[in-house]
C-alpha cells in the first residue's frame, strides 16, 4: 500500500502510446525518471546547500551587502525580476542588507541552525550566497530540491511504478502535473487519461489531457478511486 503521503498517479492509453510515453520517461530497464523528460540543470543538480527560505535569503543578503555600490545595486535589479509569493525578492532582501556587517557562520548562528550540513568555520558565506542568487535569478529556484517542485510538479523521482501495455503507473510525493504537461506537449495528438490519489484522499483527481488541453472527469467515489490505483 502506499504511503498515505505519497500519491500514485496512473497514465491509460493506447499499447503504441504508452510505448512512445515510455521513451520519454524510462531509462533501458523501464526505471522511470522524470529528469529523462525534463533535465535538472548541471549548477542547479551541483547545489545542496538551502536549508530553509529565510537561511537562503540571508546568505543572498550576505552576498550582496559585500558588493559594490555599482553591483549591488545591479543585484537588487536583478532580483526584482524574480516573483515569489506575491511579494519581490528585492524588497525583502534589501531591509536585511545591514543587518550583516559580521558573518553568518558564527558559534551561536551554527546552533541556531543545527539543520545544515557542510557548512563550518572555513566555508566561504559569500560563495554560498552567490551560488543561491545565481540559482535564483536564473533558474528561480534556490537548489535542486526547489527546482524539482518548481518544474516537475514533485521534489522526487518515482519510488515505485508499474507498467503495462495499457497504462503507466507510479507512486511520488506528489501529482507531478508539469511531467504530465510534458508529456502532453511532446505527443499532441495523443490522448492521456490520468488518475491520481493518496490514501487520506487529500490529493485526488482525474481528467483526460490531448494537447495539454485538460478535461476534468467527475470522480463518483473518491475512495474507489484510490483503490483502483493501489499497487
Amino acid at each position: 500500500m502506499v504511503s498515505s503521503l505519497n500519491t500514485i498517479t496512473k497514465i491509460e492509453a493506447s499499447p503504441s502510446t504508452i510505448k512512445k510515453i515510455k521513451k520519454l520517461i524510462c531509462d533501458e530497464n523501464e526505471n522511470i525518471y522524470f529528469d529523462l523528460i525534463c533535465p535538472i540543470p548541471d549548477q542547479i543538480k551541483n547545489s545542496q546547500l538551502a536549508s530553509d527560505e529565510n537561511t537562503n535569503r540571508n546568505f543572498i543578503a550576505y552576498y550582496i551587502s559585500k558588493l559594490k555600490n555599482y553591483d549591488k545595486t545591479k543585484a537588487l535589479k536583478q532580483l526584482k525580476l524574480i516573483i515569489r509569493e506575491n511579494e519581490s525578492e528585492e524588497s525583502i532582501i534589501k531591509p536585511l542588507l545591514n543587518k550583516f556587517k559580521e558573518p553568518l557562520l558564527t558559534t551561536q548562528w551554527k546552533k541556531e541552525h543545527p539543520k545544515l550540513t557542510g557548512f563550518d568555520e572555513t566555508t566561504d558565506q559569500k560563495e554560498i550566497g552567490k551560488i543561491l542568487f545565481n540559482n535564483l535569478t536564473k533558474y528561480k529556484a534556490y537548489d535542486w530540491y526547489e527546482w524539482c517542485l518548481i518544474n516537475w510538479g514533485s521534489r522526487f523521482n518515482p519510488s515505485k511504478f508499474k507498467i503495462s501495455e495499457s497504462f503507466i503507473e507510479f507512486e511520488s510525493i506528489t501529482h507531478p502535473q508539469k511531467i504530465i504537461n510534458l508529456i502532453s506537449e511532446k505527443l499532441p495528438k495523443k490522448e492521456l487519461l490520468v488518475s491520481y490519489a493518496n490514501e487520506s484522499l487529500s490529493e485526488i483527481g482525474s481528467y483526460s489531457i490531448k494537447n495539454m488541453k485538460i478535461k476534468r472527469r467527475k470522480i463518483h467515489s473518491a475512495y474507489d478511486l484510490y483503490q483502483s490505483l493501489e499497487f
